[in-house]
């Protein structure tokens, strides 16, 4: 029988002197550092203490919270402290409450993505910029634009070829670090032809053109830094998916192979091979974590969780067949999918990868829209101190929800 009494044992924890505090905390990792802000008000004051006297918010952010926290930073302009914080609360989303915020109406909406306090939508005439202070258009690039992604240091706009031009789309990268009035000969935009598909992940770029050759552009004070990273040899069309997660590249092959980049060698290595019938590949798919994969499957089928195992990797990888799904957003350590009957799915990453089925909350869009027509083409998500602020894009409406703390 122990003879600490339980109740003093964690009293004393709890009200531990601060100096204690500091010396523990100096020899935690930064993830154990972010959960023990958490633990009681006390501990979280000595906690920003510790960041603010050793200057480390910037690391907290970056090791503390999953992909380094760069989706967290670049939809929000909340300091360090703040965004830890709206960071965390998502694992405690299933007690949230939700309720409608805005409504907004366009003819044909496209896709959207949010930067900072920007909302930014595409339609089918023009590239519209929003502030979500008061929701004023700012700006309007007229192009035929399918997507757009902006981060702190680049814009990517990809296109459709003009008119009477044979070929797969167009990629637009803006150098936002670029200035104007410097003496770089370097060009401020690049312009990439033939694109089969790409992602943005932080300053840079990753681009995989017709040629099955993935390039990167890394966005650095005027210029670009322009590198190849490896080349399939196979057919056309045989890349379905790319993910980059924790700074390694991952393709996906219909055939079920995942491949990583060999950055020194420069070159594709097969690392997995996904044991799930391959007709889901055939059907979009979406990459997650490091390559777990989401496939949308008509929405009469049933959904299902397919583990993986191979080299005893076994838990750690899955492959789950999702009936009308049509939109995935990853963001830190959530994942966030919509369907085609207006639902709406939160899930903690980790916890769909251990195969617990059941979200963290979910919703309908019906419940907050008179619309009959709720299809999902997008998500996206905007921070500040009121809550998680959900934006759900239709065909031609923009609904924006606020998750919050009841």
């Amino acid at each position: 029988m122990s003879l600490v009494n339980p109740k003093k044992y964690i009293s004393f924890w709890g009200n531990c002197p601060a100096d204690i505090l500091l010396v523990i905390f100096r020899k935690l990792d930064f993830k154990s550092l972010v959960n023990s802000m958490f633990v009681n008000k006390y501990w979280r004051d000595v906690v920003e203490y510790y960041c603010q006297h050793f200057n480390v918010w910037d690391k907290l952010i970056e090791h503390g919270i999953d992909n380094k926290g760069v989706s967290f930073s670049e939809k929000s302009t909340l300091g360090c402290r703040d965004i830890i914080q709206c960071a965390q609360k998502w694992y405690d989303v299933k007690n949230a409450a939700v309720r409608f915020h805005h409504h907004y109406t366009f003819e044909v909406v496209k896709s959207i993505c949010v930067y900072k306090d920007n909302l930014i939508v595409v339609t089918n005439e023009a590239v519209k910029y929003f502030s979500l202070e008061n929701f004023l258009l700012m700006k309007i690039f007229n192009t035929s634009c399918l997507k757009y992604e902006e981060t702190s240091s680049l814009t990517a706009d990809l296109s459709l070829p003009m008119d009477g031009v044979i070929g797969y789309n167009v990629l637009t990268l803006i150098n936002k670090l670029h200035h104007e009035d410097c003496d770089c000969t370097q060009v401020r935009k690049a312009v990439l032809y033939d694109i089969s598909t790409f992602k943005v992940y932080s300053n840079c770029c990753y681009v995989i053109d017709i040629r099955n050759v993935l390039w990167v552009y890394k966005a650095d004070k005027c210029e670009w830094d322009v590198k190849v990273m490896a080349r399939y040899y196979g057919n056309k069309d045989c890349i379905c998916g790319l993910n980059v997660h924790q700074e390694e590249v991952y393709v996906l092959l219909k055939r079920g192979d995942v491949l990583r980049v060999d950055m020194e060698c420069k070159k594709f290595e097969k690392v997995f091979e996904l044991d799930v019938p391959m007709h889901y590949l055939d059907m979009k798919s979406y990459m997650f974590g490091d390559f777990s994969v989401l496939c949308a499957v008509p929405a009469e089928k049933e959904f299902q969780i397919h583990p993986q195992k191979e080299g005893g990797r076994e838990g750690e990888q899955i492959v789950a067949a999702c009936p009308g799904l049509t939109c995935v957003m990853e963001h830190g350590h959530i994942l966030l999918l919509g369907y085609e009957d207006g639902k709406i799915e939160i899930f903690l990453t980790n916890n769909l990868i251990k195969r617990l089925t059941t979200p963290e909350l979910r919703f309908y869009l019906q419940s907050y829209s008179e619309s009959t027509v709720n299809k999902i083409i997008a998500l996206d998500v905007y921070e500040d101190s009121d809550g998680h602020h959900l934006f759900v894009a239709t065909k031609s409406d923009i609904y924006e929800l606020l998750i919050y703390d009841k």
